[in-house]
């Protein structure tokens, strides 16, 4: 079910393993599988998204950017994105057999200073292939009876092979408050030491 929640209230939450996204209602959900030690599965909860990272079949990484709360029991931390501590420039993390370098950057605009970034990042969605290396997801709400269309969720995940990073562009659209939340995710899974 569906509720209209506010911009203002989406929270970042990075965990050291997987958050479920099955506790919460999905309305698409896709996955990157290039036929190496990663699998990124990226899921459209609401209008909010996770993603989630395997490497060598273990659940390593998680990004959950939204205004819901949730059970987690592995570590976590939760990052409000619309003060001084929102933008990361960068954090490592250990994850058992990868280290990932972590870097996010929200940004919060009103619907018309933000209509051309949401169509350049819905229409490389629309034509993000499945094809081992990019993936687009976007969901479009009902409207509500005063709108012509309504709030859309968009996730546009690229898996760069040779620079062994993820970027992540999403959009989350708060018609109702004529706010749109973007975010831009970098992780690069760093060689060895």
């Amino acid at each position: 079910m569906y509720e209209e929640q506010s911009a203002r209230d989406l929270t970042l939450v990075l965990a050291m393993g997987r958050i479920g996204p099955e506790q919460f209602g999905i309305f698409g959900r896709g996955n990157i599988a290039d036929g190496g030690p990663l699998t990124i599965t990226a899921t459209v909860i609401g209008a909010s998204h996770v993603i989630n990272l395997s490497y060598d079949d273990r659940e390593v990484f998680s990004e959950l950017f939204a205004c819901v709360e949730f059970a987690c029991d592995i570590p976590h931390l939760i990052i409000p994105p619309w003060d001084d501590r929102g933008r990361i420039s960068k954090i490592e993390f250990r994850a058992d057999s990868a280290t990932l370098r972590y870097s996010f950057c929200p940004r919060l605009l009103s619907v018309g200073d933000g209509r051309k970034e949401t169509e350049r990042i819905a229409e490389a969605a629309v034509r993000a292939e499945n094809n081992g290396h990019e993936l687009g997801l976007i969901h479009e709400f009902p409207p509500e009876p005063h709108e012509t269309c309504g709030s859309r969720t968009i996730v546009l995940v690229r898996w760069d092979r040779e620079k062994r990073a993820i970027s992540t562009e999403t959009v989350h659209e708060y018609l109702n408050e004529d706010r749109v939340a973007f975010t831009r995710s970098i992780i690069s899974i760093l060689p060895p030491s």
